[in-house]
Order: C-alpha cells, then sequence, then structure tokens
C-alpha cells in the first residue's frame, strides 16, 4: 500500500495522462493512483502543480525485495507520469517500524511516500511499541500490489493441512526451528 504523510484535506489532483499505471504482472492494480492527497495547503493556495520537486519514496526493507521491486517500480512509473523524479530509500530494520518513524516524522507537503506492507502498518505495531501511529499519522493513498504469503514446511514433515501442522508444532513446544522475514520471535 502507498501511504502519504500529510496535514491537509484530501484533494483530488487532475491526472491528465490515461494508464497512470499499467499492470506490470499478477496482482498490480491496473490503475495506481486516482487521487493523491498530501498536498500542502501552501501549495494549494498559490494552485501549484505537484509535484514541484522530487518525491521520496520510502521503503521498509532491503534493496532486492518483493517491496523494493515494487516501489522501483511504481516510483518509475510516477517519474515518467509526472515528470518529477520518484527516488526510492531503503530504510531496513526493526520489521519495517525505523521507515515507518522515519515517514511519520517526515514534512507533511506530499513529498515523502511510504509503500507499505501489512506487518509494518497492523503486525509490528501490535507486537511491540512504536512511535508511530499507523492510524493516525499516515494518509492511505491505493493499494500497488499483493503479495500472498505461504507457509511451507520440509518435505519430511508428515503434514498435509494447516491443522495437521498446528498439532505436529504442539506436540513438540521447544523443539522446532523456523525462519521468517523478520519481525516475529519465537
Amino acid at each position: 500500500m502507498l501511504f502519504s504523510k500529510h496535514d491537509c484535506n484530501p484533494r483530488p489532483l487532475s491526472i491528465s495522462r490515461r494508464g497512470l499505471f499499467y499492470a506490470g504482472g499478477a496482482g498490480f492494480v491496473s490503475a495506481l493512483i486516482g487521487t493523491l492527497v498530501g498536498t500542502s495547503r501552501t501549495a494549494q493556495a498559490q494552485a501549484q502543480v505537484w509535484p514541484q520537486r522530487p518525491v521520496t519514496v520510502i521503503v521498509p526493507f532491503a534493496a532486492g525485495g518483493n517491496t523494493d521491486t515494487i516501489a522501483r517500480m511504481t516510483a518509475q512509473r510516477l517519474s515518467e507520469a509526472f515528470g518529477k523524479p520518484f527516488v526510492v530509500e531503503n530504510r531496513s530494520g526493526a520489521g519495517g517500524a525505523i521507515a515507518a518513524e522515519m515517514t511519520a516524522r517526515a514534512r507533511p507537503d506530499g513529498y515523502t511516500l511510504f509503500i507499505a506492507a501489512l506487518p509494518v502498518m497492523a503486525i509490528v505495531p501490535a507486537m511491540t511499541k512504536v512511535s508511530y501511529n499507523p492510524q493516525k499519522d499516515f494518509a492511505p493513498i491505493s493499494i500497488i500490489a499483493t503479495n500472498p504469503f505461504v507457509l511451507v514446511v520440509n518435505k519430511d514433515i508428515p503434514v498435509k493441512t494447516l491443522q495437521e501442522f498446528v498439532d505436529y508444532v504442539r506436540a513438540r513446544q521447544g523443539q522446532l526451528s523456523y525462519s521468517s522475514g523478520g519481525g516475529l520471535e519465537a
């Protein structure tokens, strides 16, 4: 999901180019942005067209992963559509909380966008104390992609369903190991 830090009422921007973002693969939304929020009241009062300068797109994970790839594809299309650079900055760490906190503290002028995934906005704040409020510090703009998660196990583990897996794990508490993309503790 694409988020913006802002301090004004959402106002639609007129986007003159059809097909701002064409689907690049399965799961992509065919039209990225119908409206953007985050232009400052000053910019609205002066009737300036957004953006007037480069826009920072903050990614909460390291370069090279799914979120980074989606962010770079999105930034490229937005740069082409608006004629200004959309610059991706990767700020990994703390399950995405570092990037979320950086975005929440950014100047609320519409020039800092945040590519967020569910863990950053819902799971991390529920599991640990963070200095941002996902409901108050961000304004959603658009879902730009979906990314399914799957549970996989070693082929030698004798389970075929989620319930069988849960039963298997409960019977072996403290004996098994797992891996994740971060933000989880045993």
